[in-house]
């Protein structure tokens, strides 16, 4: 049957009719066979009119169900951007139905520079099919992106969808380079980053250490996951490079005693940290709605109420000065809670007697008679 199909399609006459040469060409594909693979290409060429290199095009699936050949994948792989938007869809269609090796998935994977849209999600959701090492290896990178964030999305959700797909994921971010690209990927690792192993998660926790120094933000996406595999060595983490960064740069030690104090990890030292670091940067505006707002009043007082022993501990830090005390000391003698007061007292008593004559001792001393 291929024979005589072959010989019926290499007739002048066969070839002046365009319908002849479409029911040849579909005849010869039904045949299912490899051998019919390089016949038909040739009739993928540009100079057959267009219903016949669609109609060659859609022929070659159903011999090609075991994977192309290297030069029929590169054929195929080129017509996806052929001017001929019909053609073009058809090879689409054809490549959706047929194995790759991982020579042909990576020259797929180097079109996405220049592929529209539609094509780009298309080889996307393709990679994705192939499953394994080479899909994880071939999407990572189009996750980390930040250029294109639906395809960055599609990408995301191809690893997710992979055998082990949380450690695909784990490792995509991982290598991750930009904020946007990390926040997508643990987006998507989201509660099955418990279901991690724990090499995967010292790979993150590596990295998140190792842009810490730099880029405290993308550090914080790439821990994210461990914090919810591991908490303890997340909040170890953390608590390691706030402390380093609190004396040699406060903005970006805040950030992170923030993400501590916030974490059911905490402990009261972090929350402390957390709440002199803000204290430091509060304008120490006396006026009660700008003391109603004032995010560093509001830890101290969450502090003081669970038992912390606050006196002591705004006293003994260096950093804070006469005023830093005398604003908290304030705002605590004018609470209503006699344990608030008593405290604001205590601390408005220790401003008074080391500021001496000074303008916040007459200051604090006023305050306590008031009080």
């Amino acid at each position: 049957m291929r024979t005589q199909i072959e010989a019926f399609l290499a007739k002048k006459a066969t070839r002046a009719d365009e319908a002849a040469t479409r029911a040849a060409i579909k005849l010869l594909g039904y045949l299912e066979l490899p051998a019919c693979a390089a016949p038909l290409l040739a009739f993928t060429a540009p100079r057959h009119p267009a219903g016949v290199r669609v109609e060659a095009v859609t022929a070659l699936r159903f011999g090609l169900r075991d994977g192309p050949d290297a030069k029929t994948s590169a054929a195929l792989l080129s017509l996806l951007t052929d001017a001929d938007a019909g053609v073009a869809r058809a090879a689409r269609d054809t490549l959706t139905v047929v194995p790759l090796d991982a020579r042909a998935a990576r020259n797929l994977a180097k079109l996405l520079s220049d592929a529209s849209d539609e094509l780009g999600l298309w080889i996307v959701a393709k990679l994705g099919s192939l499953g394994g090492a080479v899909a994880a290896e071939l999407l990572a990178p189009v996750a980390q992106a930040s250029n294109d964030r639906a395809r960055a999305e599609a990408a995301a959700r191809a690893l997710a969808e992979l055998p082990r797909g949380e450690v695909a994921l784990a490792h995509a971010l991982a290598g991750a380079r930009s904020e946007a690209g990390a926040q997508m990927l643990a987006d998507a690792l989201g509660s099955r980053a418990k279901d991690l192993d724990g090499p995967t998660r010292a790979a993150l926790l590596r990295a998140g250490c190792a842009e810490l120094a730099k880029h405290p933000a993308l550090a914080r996406r790439k821990l994210e996951p461990v914090r919810e595999a591991d908490p303890l060595a997340w909040a170890e983490v953390l608590r390691a490079a706030a402390r380093a960064w609190a004396k040699k740069d406060p903005a970006r030690a805040e950030p992170l005693f923030a993400a501590l104090a916030r974490s059911s990890v905490a402990q009261p030292a972090d929350r402390f940290a957390h709440a002199r670091l803000q204290l430091l940067r509060s304008p120490l505006d006396p006026h009660p709605s700008a003391r109603q707002r004032d995010p560093a009043l509001a830890e101290l007082q969450h502090l003081a109420d669970r038992g912390f022993r606050l006196v002591e501990a705004l006293e003994a830090d260096a950093e804070l000065q006469e005023r830093h005390r005398y604003y908290v000391a304030f705002h605590f003698a004018e609470a209503r809670a006699p344990e608030l007061r008593a405290l604001g007292i205590s601390l408005l008593e220790g401003v008074a007697a080391r500021a001496g004559r000074t303008k916040l001792g007459k200051a604090a001393r006023n305050k306590l008679q008031l009080a």
